[in-house]
């Protein structure tokens, strides 16, 4: 039952994203681009993953054959999309207040004179 309430509110979640981006013209940034794909990669694990993970745990099927090894594949292929997802987009909103923390070569010259 709670898988249920949780492939629901991704689907949601994601797709308020989706059609916030493709509506509003001022949200259509590069930041928010990748924002965007990861919307998409975890409504990818909120289709495949979650359903097919529950329905191997309901059934008790065996970890065995061709079907088994493709939920394994878009099990891992969705889960590592959006861990880069989540880097890329934690490196994207570091990058510009990277300069600020990093302490100009003369001004340390002038500390220690």
């Amino acid at each position: 039952m709670l898988n249920i309430v949780l492939i629901f509110l991704i689907l949601i979640g994601n797709v308020l994203i989706v059609c916030s981006y493709k509506t509003n013209h001022a949200l259509r940034t590069g930041s928010n681009a990748i924002i965007l794909n990861l919307a998409i990669s975890d409504t990818v694990v909120g289709v495949v993953s979650i359903p097919a993970w529950c329905y191997i745990n309901l059934s008790g099927w065996q970890s065995s054959g061709w079907a088994y090894s493709l939920f394994k594949f878009f099990d891992i292929l969705s889960a590592s999309s959006s861990t880069l997802h989540l880097t890329s987009t934690t490196i994207d909103r570091y990058w510009p207040y990277r300069d600020r923390f990093i302490t100009p070569a003369s001004h340390l010259d002038y500390i220690t004179k």
